[in-house]
């Protein structure tokens, strides 16, 4: 992924985004962090590089307490 001046993301590399099922995601208004909710699986996290590379956040997993409800339906981030 990459950022322009405006913030806006785009997809560089097509293997960023398999591997987790997505159903929302979303970028912190800072644009420092990305979010991600995969269908009964969690909330995953990654840290935006300057030059849009991303570093997976909590090892890769979904952030503890909020992996396997199956309830969380979408993502709202500041």
């Amino acid at each position: 992924m990459e950022k322009d001046s405006s913030g806006k993301v785009n997809l560089v590399n097509a293997t960023a985004s398999t591997g987790i099922p997505v159903i929302d995601e979303g970028i912190t208004s800072n644009g420092q962090f990305l979010y991600a909710v995969g269908p009964g699986a969690g909330i995953y996290g990654w840290m935006i590089g300057h030059d849009g590379s991303l570093t997976v956040l909590n090892g890769g997993g979904a952030f503890p307490g909020l992996s396997g409800s199956g309830y969380i339906q979408g993502i709202a981030v500041q």
